[in-house]
């Protein structure tokens, strides 16, 4: 599958808000967060993919020097909002910008495959989209119940030998 990329580069500076309604602008065309590189003290390059879905952003600055678990923290209260973290790149000596993003397809690391329907029928992938399955038992049929034990052998279930008596 091909993918289709987008890239945007800029002078560093832009308050949390305006970053953020930049990105939702383009998270409303489908494109996802791939790659922040710094590339002098003051410029960035932004790389986004094509996702076929709105992506929605928000973006969190905050100091630095916060202890783990308290950084933790609030990873996790955003996580319960489906917000992934996307990228964390340095603003100043003291502030940290973190970008979360949410939709279709963002899964750990920014990537992965979208969740099935979730209706309480059985679904699998083909042609990168989810389908349901239909017919079948999805199994092996159950062994003969007559206090003998079985086994499989060619795709039959046979007779076992128990060892006997010693």
């Amino acid at each position: 599958m091909a993918v289709d990329y987008h890239v945007i580069e800029g002078q560093t500076g832009m308050s949390a808000s305006d970053l953020e309604a930049l990105y939702n602008n383009l998270g409303a065309q489908g494109w996802k967060v791939n790659q922040v590189l710094e590339l002098q003290q003051n410029r960035r390059r932004v790389i986004f993919a094509q996702a076929g879905a709105v992506i929605e952003y928000h973006v969190v600055d905050y100091a630095t020097g916060a202890d783990t678990t308290s950084v933790e923290q609030t990873l996790d209260q955003l996580g319960l909002d489906d917000w992934m973290l996307a990228e964390i790149f340095p603003l100043k000596q003291d502030l940290r910008r973190a970008i979360m993003m949410r939709g279709p397809g963002v899964t750990g690391g920014g990537g992965g495959i979208p969740e099935a329907p979730t209706d309480g029928l059985q679904y699998g992938r083909q042609s990168a989209a989810w389908t349901q399955v239909v017919g079948g038992t999805g199994g092996i049929g159950e062994a003969p119940q007559d206090g003998t034990t079985y086994g499989r052998n060619n795709a039959a279930w046979s007779a076992t030998f128990d060892g006997g008596s010693f």
